[in-house]
């Protein structure tokens, strides 16, 4: 079965818009350490008898929605990127929760954050393409779910993953205190880039939280598949891409 979405290119195509907000993980970075929102899950022992194989939401929605003071302060009155204090952010999920941080996770929490900043490259043609994008005149922003812990490296100069100018926003979960697919993470992205929801693309690859969750709010979007897993099961009437430069331009057709 071929999906038909593939060959839109939706830059190419009716209403342009004013911004692009680009996902993070499986849009622009690969992330080959597995969950570790779960495995810190499992370090502070919250439901650890329960067998899940993927974080409990609630437990999954506090760390995505999580920082430290200084790591917010930082952010939102100079857009500075800090590093997380594993300590600090141990003791306010726990809270969160009534729980105690046990022994030794504060530790584990460092080293689990460690191994998920060295799992972490980005695709090959995402630095480039968001500079062609921004030569054609579009703004581009960040719009992730994320916990703070890898974003300070992900930006820096010497890691060399991404470069903090080439965005002219960044909207994460843990900043803004709010995670997809709730309709004011949304909402709040279009604040902060200044203009209405109406005038942004969201490129995701969750086809609920990106994508769905985008179009309910009055946004377009554009469902980025890198690894092909909904080739044949996208959404129907959104644009299905493979690669960024597909936004502009349509995509081969040896790659369906």
């Amino acid at each position: 079965m071929i999906n038909d979405n593939l060959a839109q290119a939706p830059l190419a195509t009716g209403h342009r818009p004013v911004w692009i907000l680009l996902d993070l993980y499986k849009t622009l970075l690969r992330a080959t350490y597995p969950e570790p929102i779960m495995q810190f899950q499992q370090i502070l022992g919250y439901k650890s008898g329960t067998g899940l194989t993927s974080p409990d939401p609630e437990f999954l929605d506090v760390c995505l929605t999580t920082a430290s003071k200084r790591v917010r302060d930082a952010f939102h009155q100079n857009r500075e990127l800090v590093e997380e204090d594993p300590e600090e952010y141990a003791y306010l999920v726990a809270s969160a929760f009534g729980l105690t941080v046990p022994k030794g996770a504060v530790a584990a929490l460092r080293e689990l954050t460690e191994n998920e900043q060295l799992g972490l490259s980005s695709f090959g043609d995402c630095k480039e393409q968001i500079k062609v994008l921004r030569s054609q005149g579009f703004k581009i922003a960040l719009a992730s779910n994320t916990w703070p812990f890898p974003i300070p490296q992900i930006f820096s100069k010497t890691e060399g993953h991404l470069v903090r100018e080439d965005f002219d926003e960044l909207v994460m979960s843990y900043e803004l205190g709010i995670a997809k697919p709730h309709p004011e993470f949304y909402f709040g992205a279009g604040r902060r880039c200044g203009t209405h929801v109406g005038d942004c693309l969201m490129v995701g690859d969750n086809p609920v939280l990106d994508i769905k969750a985008s179009l309910d709010v009055g946004m377009r979007a554009a469902h980025i598949d890198r690894y092909g897993e909904y080739k044949h099961n996208a959404v129907p009437g959104v644009p299905y891409i493979r690669k960024i430069s597909h936004l502009y331009a349509p995509a081969a057709a040896a790659e369906v």
